[in-house]
């Protein structure tokens, strides 16, 4: 049975809904005071959605984005908990992660419909920092042209299927 979205979650389950060892979280409270799991009885964590979201921006800013720890707490300290909060969820948006059937999906876009995203895109002001709208722009350029391929490959694949 899955917790509610709003449930408090213990450092296992923690670690295992954000993909990194029980002591990296121990590691990153000491780090980023911003962290603060409850504790109750026993020096047990409980962190609250609110602390998941903090962590998962923080990871954000250190795996994908290649982010010092001390470059963590300078955007922490400019741009504020609510901020590092947010970011990872705009850049999950664009950055769908990849199923085992990657190679098993339908282009649902036209390669104009394409364009007109990416240029939807490079204007919103939903990407709200530079680097993340960079990598945004870049992605979307990539999934572009990889559609693209896909679809010159299925139109091969129809035209050897005719020639059989």
């Amino acid at each position: 049975m899955e917790k509610s979205p709003q449930a408090f979650r213990t450092i296992s389950e923690a670690a295992s809904e954000l993909d990194v060892p029980q002591h990296v979280l121990r590691f990153w409270e000491t780090k980023f005071k911003q962290i603060k799991p409850m504790k109750r009885g026993g020096g047990r964590r409980f962190y609250r959605p609110q602390d998941v979201d903090l962590i998962k921006g923080i990871k954000f800013f250190l795996y994908n984005q290649g982010h010092t720890i001390k470059g963590v707490q300078k955007i922490l300290a400019q741009k504020g908990v609510v901020y590092t909060a947010k970011i990872w969820q705009e850049f999950e948006d664009f950055h769908p992660k990849l199923s085992d059937e990657t190679t098993n999906f339908s282009l649902t876009e036209t390669p104009i419909e394409n364009m007109q995203a990416l240029g939807d895109l490079q204007n919103s002001s939903l990407a709200t920092h530079d680097v993340v709208k960079e990598d945004l722009v870049e992605h979307k350029q990539k999934q572009i042209k990889l559609q693209n391929i896909l679809q010159e490959l299925n139109d091969i694949r129809k035209m050897l299927s005719v020639q059989k």
